[in-house]
C-alpha cells in the first residue's frame, strides 16, 4: 500500500498502520503527507489505491498528517499514528 501511494505526484510520504475494528479485528489505515497546494483528497487517494491494489489491500481509511513520525534510522513510529486517530475516539467515549 505504501509503494502504491507514494507512485502518487501529490503524495510526499505514506505510511500503512493496522487500525483497531469492532467486527473485523484490524483494517488498513493510510496516513497520507499531501505536497501542499495540491487538493488532493481522500477520493482521489482511495481511486488511485483500487486501481493499484487488490480490494482486500484499499485503505480502510485515509488520515491527513503533517510529517510521518520516524525513528533516527527512518523506520516509521507505527503506534504514534495509530495513538493519534485512537486517542480522540476514546476521549469521545
Amino acid at each position: 500500500m505504501e509503494e502504491a501511494v507514494n507512485l502518487m505526484e501529490d503524495v510526499i510520504d505514506g505510511a500503512v498502520v493496522g487500525m483497531p475494528h469492532e467486527h473485523l479485528g484490524k483494517v488498513p489505515a493510510l496516513f497520507v503527507v499531501a505536497r501542499e497546494g495540491t487538493g488532493i483528497g481522500t477520493k482521489d487517494i482511495l481511486e488511485h489505491c483500487r486501481g493499484h491494489l487488490s480490494s482486500y489491500k484499499v485503505p480502510f481509511s485515509v488520515h491527513f498528517v503533517d510529517e510521518i513520525p520516524r525513528t533516527g534510522s527512518g523506520k516509521i513510529f507505527r503506534f504514534k499514528l495509530r495513538e493519534a486517530v485512537v486517542a480522540p475516539i476514546n476521549k469521545a467515549l
